[in-house]
């Protein structure tokens, strides 16, 4: 992910949204356990990207396996947040 577009790759084929382009997408951070937060504890696995157009839902896990990513990460949010289509969540399952 960049400010500009979103790579996904799955099974050898990528998948590159541009940021601009996108009509609504969603990136949700998780948490199974409302007591524990990334930290320095390990990878972060409950983390979601929801690609939204019309009613077709690309829905996305994706893996955090650092704090350096982990702030990374909170930059582009920040960078999104001014874009109409763009949401943000955190919470506990």
């Amino acid at each position: 992910m960049n400010s500009e577009e979103i790579l996904i790759e799955i099974s050898h084929r990528k998948l590159v949204y541009t940021i601009k382009d996108l009509p609504a997408f969603t990136i949700k951070k998780l948490f199974l356990n409302k007591n524990i937060s990334f930290g320095g504890l390990g990878p972060n696995y409950d983390n979601w990207l929801f690609i939204m157009n019309g009613k077709d839902i690309q829905e996305y896990q994706f893996i955090l396996d650092s704090m350096y990513a982990d702030k990374q990460l909170g930059e582009l949010i920040e960078s999104w947040e001014e874009l109409p289509g763009f949401r943000f969540e955190r919470g506990n399952k």
